[in-house]
């Protein structure tokens, strides 16, 4: 799998020929969800400089296939990427798209999206509590693909395009729209979803989610207070890499160090499935990961406006023998 991954590298840096990049970088393919892909599957590569290196912060990058920049950042972590600091974001010609900003992982502060052709698109602000866990977002000033500014100062009518990237397969998009009234929603908001296809309607006070009631094709109603919630095990996370800790049995080589990846889907039943190998560093390291998962019991399923969807997982599991 070493070999591989330095294939893979070098590949990449005669492909966008670039000479900046060195040995200590790494490069990974990602999918559309930004999971560890394939060569068959990748819609990005990621390049992570001096990974090798000990670092508080480590530049990253993102590439279109056509070796274009898609985005550009810091992170804390070479491994789970905790943002840190501003990340700016491309259109593939080359125009910015959004700056967003991020303090510990968590977007926060000012951020700012364009449109395609360079037009203005959004400013904003991201409110984020600590002792909470919640983010609120302020609009205050936005622009239609017309180039006619509907928020003003945080008043306004506004159209909103979400995207979600944890449905399996691909990025599943919303639109919305309703009132901003002191910079926050307010009112009732209505939207749509084609692939979930469901619309919904959303009540808001003050930019917080009241209730919420989405109807899918077969006009099944369902109500929600929560927008997206991700997969998680039944007995929490804690008991999930507990139960890997002490299952997974690490092959008995000397010096055996390094990181693994697997992707599996979390049904909308809370089943596992198709559990895959992304990245091993051999000795059976990868099958005895897919032993594990295949044996752990049911999870959460995740849901987007009250209804269960599948949802691609990304796990990273450390691997070191000690004699």
């Amino acid at each position: 799998m070493k070999n591989q991954i330095t294939t893979l590298f070098l590949l990449f840096i005669s492909f966008l020929g670039h000479s900046q990049f060195s040995p200590n970088d790494d490069a990974v393919y990602l999918d559309s969800l930004n999971n560890i892909g394939n060569e068959e599957n990748y819609k990005f590569i990621r390049v992570i400089k001096n990974f090798t290196e000990k670092k508080d912060l480590y530049e990253v990058a993102f590439y279109y296939k056509s070796g274009k920049i898609e985005r550009r950042g810091t992170t804390s972590n070479k491994f789970l990427m905790n943002y840190e600091g501003p990340c700016v974001h491309y259109f593939e010609n080359g125009n910015r798209k959004k700056i967003v900003h991020y303090s510990d992982n968590q977007i926060s502060g000012k951020q700012f999206e364009w449109y395609e052709n360079g037009n203005a698109k959004l400013e904003s602000e991201v409110v984020y509590d600590k002792k909470s866990n919640n983010s609120l977002t302020k609009i205050i000033n936005y622009w239609n693909s017309n180039n006619e500014q509907k928020v003003i100062n945080g008043e306004g009518e506004f159209e909103e395009t979400e995207t979600y990237l944890m449905i399996h397969k691909s990025p599943s998009i919303t639109y919305s729209k309703g009132l901003i009234k002191n910079f926050l929603k307010e009112g009732t908001w209505k939207g749509n979803s084609p692939q979930n296809k469901i619309n919904f309607t959303e009540e808001f006070i003050k930019g917080e989610l009241i209730s919420g009631k989405s109807i899918d094709s077969l006009g099944v109603e369902t109500t929600y207070n929560e927008i997206e919630i991700k997969p998680k095990p039944k007995r929490g996370l804690d008991d999930f890499y507990h139960f890997i800790g002490i299952n997974y049995n690490t092959p008995q080589i000397a010096g055996l160090r390094g990181k693994i990846y697997i992707t599996f889907i979390v049904e909308t039943d809370g089943t596992l499935t198709e559990i895959k190998v992304i990245r091993d560093i051999g000795y059976g390291t990868g099958a005895e990961a897919i032993r594990v998962l295949s044996k752990y019991g049911y999870w959460l399923p995740g849901k987007q406006r009250g209804i269960p969807v599948r949802v691609m997982y990304s796990l990273p599991i450390t691997i070191q023998y000690r004699f």
